[in-house]
């Protein structure tokens, strides 16, 4: 039955959406050096990040590590809730 509404999920009839915010390379020029700009920052920590410990264990600074969505192979804590859409 067609209910003109839209639910979280994946059942039901209808197409299923994901939408990822590509931020960085759709906004203008000026705000692409910004972004940059900030990120550069963060290089040397990344690069000196050992990956293989655990996510607490990880040497990043915060804003960083909550951006990870998958950490080595596995869902990291705050994402959990998209194992459901898998």
């Amino acid at each position: 039955m067609e209910t003109d509404s839209a639910i979280d999920g994946y059942e039901g009839h209808g197409p299923v959406i994901m939408a990822v915010d590509n931020l960085p390379c759709e906004l203008p020029k000026e705000a692409s050096k910004t972004f940059s700009s900030e990120l550069k920052a963060f290089i040397p920590s990344i690069l000196s990040a050992d990956f293989e410990v655990d996510l607490d264990r990880l040497t990043l600074p915060d804003e960083l590590k909550r951006a990870i969505i998958v950490h080595r192979g596995k869902l990291t804590r705050d994402n959990r809730h998209l194992a459901q859409l898998l």
